[in-house]
Formats: C-alpha cells, sequence, structure tokens
C-alpha cells in the first residue's frame, strides 16, 4: 500500500508542476491533468488496497479516506465549486497524507 501511495504522490507532484501560464488552453489543459490524477490516483489506492487485504487497519482506513477525498475534490472542481466550498476537503486531504506518510515510514 505504502509503495502505491507514493507513485500516486508523485504522479502529484508531477502534474503540480506544470503551469498552463496564461495560454487559456494549456491553462485547461493543466486543470484536466489535476483532476484526472486525483480521479486516476484514488481509484489506484482503492484497487490495491482491494489486492492487499493484509494491509494494516489504520492505513486501509486513510488510504480509503484519501480516495474518498480525492473523489469528492474531482467533482467539486468539475461543478465549478468555490475555493471556500472544497477548503474542508483539501485540509482533509493533507491530513490524511500526513497520516499515511507517518504510517509508511
Amino acid at each position: 500500500m505504502c509503495a502505491a501511495y507514493g507513485k500516486v504522490h508523485a504522479a502529484f507532484a508531477a502534474v503540480n508542476a506544470r503551469d498552463g501560464g496564461f495560454d487559456p488552453t494549456a491553462s485547461l489543459a493543466v486543470a484536466t491533468s489535476s483532476r484526472q490524477a486525483l480521479e486516476v490516483g484514488g481509484q489506484y489506492l482503492l484497487s490495491t488496497l482491494a489486492k492487499e487485504p493484509a494491509t494494516p487497519p489504520d492505513l486501509a482506513t486513510a488510504a480509503r479516506g484519501l480516495a474518498d477525498d480525492y473523489q469528492e475534490l474531482v467533482i467539486s472542481y468539475l461543478a465549478d465549486a468555490r475555493d471556500s466550498d472544497v477548503d474542508t476537503l483539501r485540509r482533509s486531504v493533507d491530513k490524511l497524507s500526513s497520516q499515511i506518510d507517518g504510517l509508511c515510514k
């Protein structure tokens, strides 16, 4: 599970390093890529959990919560939610990510 989380984290880092600049088409491509990374990352975590039933319960719970939050973020972004509407989700993602980081050390 930790290796899967590491891959997801690396994918997010790669996507978030991109910048569309002032080009609206490039900005849309970056936003789309970010949303795709959230959705695929969440699904990857869930499929890995299904394949690894011996994952420690605290790690499994955190990974499921993170995947759920990723999906909630994607649908919120697609619905053009305001930043203030997704702040709680972002904080939850940060908290769960930190928790998983600690569990995977």
